[in-house]
């Protein structure tokens, strides 16, 4: 993990906590987030304008319009639909997206978010939450194949016993030169199964047994 203070500006800008109007402003033209407004490229400063203004309004109907820092969350749902594709910095993008995946699991999500941004944003925030069930699903499906997994090297372990090692610590090295074996004998595909990614998906897998 790279440490905060190695990271971009845009980088360090949507790791905080709480965000000013100004500095998103900023952040939405692809400027330095604490750049001083004088030092607004003149080209620029119409575009700046326009975002803060928005943002501000959308602040006034969430009757925050008087508080000189919000929670990031909230700026940068309200920055959502105010992406541009070629010149928002990328980590403002995705910040943006998960602030919009985290907004539709609070309470009246969708009277926020449609004040917000009306029934356009709204719609945006319906598909997400739908996706979202649909991802939770596939995690938890994920969840119970590594179950599984665990168990069955457990049962292997216990079955076999001596060099497989024991139920409570299954020897890995042993069973994947096992498998190695059954494959070459058998044509069978180990695409993916490298011997370190094996190790560390045998090792979450005998995590999931132990809850």
């Amino acid at each position: 993990m790279v440490s905060f203070a190695k990271m971009g500006v845009f980088e360090q800008a949507v790791k905080l906590p709480i965000i000013e109007t100004k500095e998103l402003a900023l952040l939405l033209c692809g400027l330095e987030p604490y750049m001083k407004i004088k030092d607004i490229p003149a080209e620029m400063i119409a575009e700046f304008k326009t975002y803060k203004n928005h943002i501000e309004r959308c602040l006034y109907a969430l009757d925050l319009r008087y508080h000189n820092n919000v929670h990031a969350d909230i700026m940068f749902v309200i920055a959502y639909p105010l992406l541009d594709e070629n010149n928002t910095p990328e980590p403002v993008k995705n910040r943006a997206l998960k602030a919009m995946i985290r907004f539709t699991r609070t309470q009246k999500w969708r009277e926020m978010l449609y004040t917000i941004g009306g029934d356009e944003l709204l719609e945006i925030g319906i598909e997400l939450s739908k996706s979202q069930r649909g991802q939770y699903k596939k995690d938890e499906e994920q969840v119970n194949i590594y179950k599984m997994t665990g168990i069955l090297l457990k049962l292997l372990a216990k079955k076999q016993g001596n060099a497989y090692g024991t139920v409570d610590n299954p020897n890995i090295a042993t069973i994947k030169r096992e498998i190695d074996d059954l494959a070459k004998a058998h044509s069978l595909s180990l695409n993916g199964l490298s011997k370190s990614s094996f190790y560390e998906k045998a090792k979450i897998a005998l995590s999931y047994t132990l809850d």
